[in-house]
């Protein structure tokens, strides 16, 4: 007999019940502090602005930014795996991606946009800033 199924993406409804199951994956620590930390909050606040992000738009965006996959981003914001799959889906469209590269792309995008906005001159040849040092996870 086939599962139900949700009104996204056809996902299975059994998928909310089974996240809070499914077996927990290893933390991943990063030296220096989540990528995410590498731009402060008012960064984030008008990166967040610059895409037209709600600010729980934001929250997922920085958890997939560190790397954090849906079942992790539902423990972490305490919601469940089918909100944060609905969340990911208005992201998707919202910002026109069709991966989480190409969500992370736009963000760093939004970044440069803004830091150009406040006329900051961007790094010089051979001049590292912080950001350079956030891993993106694969």
């Amino acid at each position: 007999m086939p599962r139900s199924t949700s009104r996204l993406s056809n996902v299975p409804s059994s998928r909310c019940r089974n996240c809070s199951t499914a077996a927990a994956k290893e933390s991943k620590t990063w030296s220096g502090g989540s990528p995410s930390s590498h731009l402060s909050d008012d960064q984030w606040r008008l990166i967040g602005m610059a895409l037209g992000l709600s600010p729980r738009h934001l929250q997922i965006v920085r958890c997939i930014f560190d790397g954090l996959d849906e079942a992790a981003i539902a423990r972490e914001l305490d919601i469940s795996c089918c909100t944060v799959h609905a969340y990911m889906d208005r992201l998707h469209k919202r910002l026109d991606v069709r991966s989480r590269c190409d969500l992370i792309v736009q963000v760093f995008l939004a970044y440069l946009s803004v830091q150009a906005a406040e006329g900051a001159a961007g790094p010089g040849v051979g001049e590292e800033t912080s950001v350079t040092h956030a891993a993106i996870p694969a």
